[in-house]
This record gives C-alpha cells, structure tokens and sequence, in this order.
C-alpha cells in the first residue's frame, strides 16, 4: 500500500553574504532554519511524495533571496537604498512580511513544479501541506489545506502574540491566538493554524465564480442556499449568501437558480467543491475534473496562510510542544482533547528522555486511531473502532518542541 501522508524535516545554515554591522564589510553570515512539515495526500501518493521531498527546496531558495534584508537591524527594513535627497523611494518593510512573503512563494513554486513535472514523474492526485519553519526568534506556520498546528503550553508568563504583520484576510500573515485552559487542563491550546475546506474558504470560492463564471460552464451556481432548493421553490423566498457575505439574505428563487446545482454542498468534513473534492487549498490535482467535465484546479489555490508566533515573548519549557497533524487525528480529536494526551502522555516521561516527543506522537495517533486487542481495534476507553479509524495509522503527526531551536538566530 502507498502511504497518501508524508512529513519532512530539515535544518538549514543558510549562507548569506551582506555588509557587516560595524565595520560594513562585506562577511559571510549563517542564518540558522528549522523546517518541518506535513502532507495529506489524496487520490494517491505521488502529491505527497513529490511535495515532502521538494517543498523545503523551494522555502530555503525563497529564503536565501531576501537574507540580507534580515540580517538588517530592527524589525522593518529599506528594500531600496535612499537614490536622492528625499530619501528611499519606498516605505519600509517589515521583515515579518518578507518571510511571509517567502513562503507563500514557495508554496507557489511547489504547485507549479508538480505541473511541470507530472508529465515526466508519476505525480497522481494532490495533497495538502502544512509547514513549520522556525528562523530568526519566530516560528511561521504556513497552511494550505485541513491539516492543523496547535502548541500545547504552560499558561505562563506574558502573552505570545504579536499584532497581525498584515490585515486578516485569507492569504495574510495572522498572529496567533491562545485559547485558555479548560476541562481541568493545566496547558493551553494555541491555534497556529485555520483549516481550509470548501466550506470555510467559501468566499473566495464564490468570489473567484463571481469572476470567471464560465469555469462552471452554465452547470453550477455560485449563491450558496440555506438549504436545498426544489421546484415548489419558484418565486419563493430562501436564504441565501454570495461572495461578500457572511450572513444570510432573502432571495427570490428564479428558473435559473432551479436549474444550476450548488457549486458548494454539504457542511465539516462532508463539504464539497463541485461535488469532487472535500478540499479547497494544496499542491497538485492539475488534471482533476469534475461533472461535465469541469476542470477543479482553477478553484484550488496552493497559496498559504501564514501564521506567526513569536517565540521571544515568553519562556519555554520542555512541556510546550507543537503538534501538527493530518486531519486523520483532528475528525476524532479537537483541539483541547488533544492537548489532553499530550499533557498525559508527558507527565510519564522524564523531561530528559530521548523518546519524549516520540512518544507524545504514538500516543495521539493511538487517541485517535485504537489499538488492536483481543477483541478487535478499541480506544482507550473501550470503544470500538470502525474500519475508517484504522486506517488513521497512516496519518501523519509530528510532535516537536517549539523552543528547540532556541530561539534561532544567525552568526
């Protein structure tokens, strides 16, 4: 059996030549990166494959492009230096957007690098992604897709967060909020991540048809309905929500509306685009089609959002860890019951151990999927596991702690 899910890991100095800070001589300087990711193949494993194996490429080669802006003091840079007596022809920026910038580049580059090589390489299907890269005090969690990072940590010391780089939207960077703790838990969840499904990227899906309606090719329809429409329907008035929307509006049903099916349907893990794929963001799918044959690729984006948690604003014990993982472990966990095993599993192991993040990792693939006994798969409590849960062996977590790479930095 191909595994559909992959993770990666690599450690990068990355060679950087740029004037030195005191005596402006051009020196050669190392910026130290930390890259782990994760990758939810689907309808096949060459997606997933391809991406674990090149996606790091592509953010180290990004990276290296804009490391002698980094290597500037404070946290804004002049990309351009003053040409005349009034000064810099452009503002500063801040060097948290020119790694977010970065990355989102090389998600790009990654999805287009599988549609020029699928032709050459079996690269069937696509996968999502899910990439954690620790540089410079700062880690930066790029998604594109319905896996999901989350740090489990001791609820001290100051907040984590710093205000949004960016505004909010779907493709800017966005900090990180922490959730506080409950259910007797003594860490708290910090989401460092959004999932991405039809559902939840529905404006853009919309705005997107609202632009080009001939990618649905007169057979669907862009209005997303509070339920399903019928004939007796005509001339009625039903909620309904187009692309600027978040909540609901009347509208009168037409002919047309009757004709056209919902280009989205179905609600969490059954929502769909096109009735074909339950995903909205990743790398690959450049030869998939829908009904009538609809090609889907238009309307999947590999472009990430990028999440920032400043590691420099609190102190970090060995008992704050970041998880990521396939959405294999987050259909039978949420958040806090996760955060729940791994605060569990780390009050058994000495704070030394060799395994400790391992072992954090077994446990919660264990949580969600089982264990085989006598009497066939059963959780932890008992319950019987269904086939589909079998099967979340393959998924892929990864457990690290996120002040490993104390904190980065470059020499």
């Amino acid at each position: 059996m191909c595994m559909q899910d992959h993770a990666a890991f690599d450690y990068e100095r990355l060679e950087v030549f740029a004037p030195d800070a005191r005596t402006g001589e051009e020196k050669l300087h190392h910026i130290e990166l930390w890259y782990f990711g994760v990758f939810d193949g689907h309808a096949g494993c060459g997606a997933s494959i391809f991406s674990a194996k090149n996606l790091h490429k592509h953010i180290i080669s990004a990276m290296k492009s804009i490391g002698p802006l980094l290597l500037k003091e404070g946290d804004s840079v002049y990309v351009e230096e003053a040409t005349g007596p009034l000064g810099p022809p452009s503002p500063p920026v801040l060097k948290d957007t020119l790694i977010q910038g970065a990355l989102e580049h090389a998600f790009i580059d990654m999805d287009a690098q599988i549609k020029r090589e699928r032709a050459t390489y079996s690269i069937p299907g696509g996968c999502t992604a899910i990439a954690a890269v620790f540089v410079l005090g700062k880690l930066y969690i790029s998604n594109a897709g319905d896996s999901r990072a989350i740090i489990c940590r001791e609820p001290t010391g100051p907040a984590s967060s710093k205000p949004p780089a960016a505004s909010s939207s779907s493709n800017s960077a966005v900090a990180a909020v922490a959730t506080p703790s409950a259910g007797g838990l003594s860490l708290e969840v910090v989401e460092v991540s959004h999932d991405f499904t039809p559902e939840t990227d529905r404006s853009r899906l919309q705005y997107l048809a609202m632009l080009q309606p001939k990618l649905l090719r007169g057979l669907f329809g862009r209005l997303q309905w509070q339920r399903r429409l019928r004939k007796r329907d005509l001339d009625k008035r039903v909620m309904c929500r187009d692309a600027h929307m978040q909540g609901w509006v009347y509208r009168t049903v037409t002919d047309e509306d009757l004709n056209y099916a919902p280009m989205l349907t179905g609600e969490g893990k059954r929502a769909r685009l096109l009735g074909t794929i339950g995903t909205s963001r990743g790398f690959g799918d450049h030869d998939l089609v829908g009904p009538g044959d609809i090609h889907i690729k238009p309307f999947l984006t590999a472009a990430p959002e990028v999440v920032i948690y400043d590691l420099s604003r609190r102190h970090h014990t060995p008992d704050d860890v970041l998880v990521i993982a396939t959405d294999g472990l987050w259909e039978r966990l949420n958040n806090e019951e996760a955060t729940a095993v791994v605060e569990q599993c780390l009050a058994k192991q000495a704070r030394n151990a060799s395994n400790r993040y391992n072992t954090v990792a077994q446990q919660l693939v264990l949580a969600a999927r089982g264990n085989l006994t006598s009497k066939g798969w059963r959780t932890a409590t008992d319950e019987q596991v269904g086939e589909d849960r079998k099967l979340r062996q393959l998924d892929a977590i990864g457990v690290c702690q996120p002040a490993v790479p104390k904190h980065g930095g470059h020499k």
